[in-house]
């Protein structure tokens, strides 16, 4: 897989991998991980979750639904900005 990123996010990711001693493949994987494991286990992420009670919803409102919802499009675009703006080292 190439992956295509903006110079100032190429060198950003650059730095930030050095700094943590992890790879940009690695990063990648796990954030793909934890969408699909969020998936298959119906988990609610923190930031989510500390939003609970601050808005008010419909009594049918499914929020794993959405929450899945919300992360195929994350991962989508994220996919899709890899894509067209491919990371070289």
């Amino acid at each position: 897989m190439t992956l295509k990123l903006k110079e100032s996010a190429s060198e950003k990711a650059k730095l930030y991998v050095k700094q943590k001693g992890i790879s940009l493949s690695e990063i990648i994987e796990n954030y793909v991980e934890e969408i699909i494991q969020n998936k298959v286990d119906g988990t609610i992420s923190a930031k989510l979750n500390n939003l609970t009670g601050s808005i008010k919803l419909p009594a049918d409102f499914d929020e794993k639904n959405e929450y899945v919802a919300i992360l195929k499009k994350s991962i989508f675009n994220l996919l899709k900005y890899l894509i067209n703006n491919p990371l070289s080292f």
